[in-house]
């Protein structure tokens, strides 16, 4: 099999400069290459990243300066696909998202990666039962699954009023309180599964704060704490983490 990378850097410039800088470089980029050449690939997902931590794709591709911040500030905002090619390994799904990227403001490198092995961690599997093969079997359906993901986000994604792109709103709000039917795909799959979601909460003199998820928003909750400390160094504060179900 013929496994394939290729990251998504977008320029510094007006078109990515809001807070749905990765919904308009999927909407713009990934969605017509995919609509274009899903039947060359088994299947793909992708994921969004920035910050610090990921600044090493940048140099590894050899990002220009003008990826949005440059490469002297902690953005580095990025979406990595990853794919698995169908024989006999064609690159028209990568060649088209390169050519797409050229076109819109937005740097590409692409090159080998086999993400089952990322799929294959001891995070994703119980120990006790890791085997070579019992690790390719869940790292497979691992993939499905974040490819199903993967179709169903850009088929939700619409062009928005300041011409990039965003998120479908949903009107049902009582369903999904943010305006996203992925909120109810959420709670669907915790019906299934009676998955907990972890969630830290931190009090400011008796009031709620911030509600952050404690792997993925630990900076963002930082950030909370240390602005009350300065504004208020008398201030009482009190994180306490919680988990929850979606399921009913």
């Amino acid at each position: 099999m013929a496994y394939r990378e290729i990251l998504l850097f977008p320029h510094d410039t007006p078109r990515y400069k809001g807070s749905n800088w990765a919904e308009t470089v999927m909407g713009e980029i990934v969605r017509p290459a995919v609509e274009r050449y899903r039947s060359s690939v088994e299947w793909y997902w992708m994921t969004r990243y920035g910050g610090p931590a990921f600044a090493g794709n940048a140099a590894r591709y050899q990002a220009p300066s003008n990826i949005r911040g440059g490469l002297q500030t902690p953005e580095y905002l990025q979406i990595r696909l990853k794919e698995r090619r169908r024989w006999p390994f064609r690159s028209r799904l990568e060649k088209a998202l390169l050519a797409q990227a050229k076109q819109r403001e937005c740097f590409a490198g692409s090159g080998p990666n086999n993400p089952l092995k990322e799929l294959a961690l001891k995070r994703f599997i119980d120990p006790e039962g890791d085997t070579a093969s019992t690790r390719e079997h869940r790292a497979e359906l691992i993939a499905r699954f974040l490819c199903t993901a993967a179709e169903l986000y850009l088929d939700m994604l619409v062009p928005d009023w300041v011409g990039g792109w965003c998120e479908e709103w949903n009107g049902d709000t009582n369903q999904n309180p943010d305006g996203s039917a992925i909120q109810s795909v959420l709670h669907m799959f915790c019906n299934g599964t009676d998955v907990e979601i972890p969630v830290r909460v931190l009090s400011i003199n008796g009031q709620v704060a911030a509600v952050a998820h404690p792997y993925y928003e630990q900076e963002r909750f930082n950030a909370v704490v240390r602005a009350a400390q300065t504004n208020n160094p008398g201030v009482t504060m009190n994180a306490v983490s919680r988990a929850f179900t979606m399921r009913g």
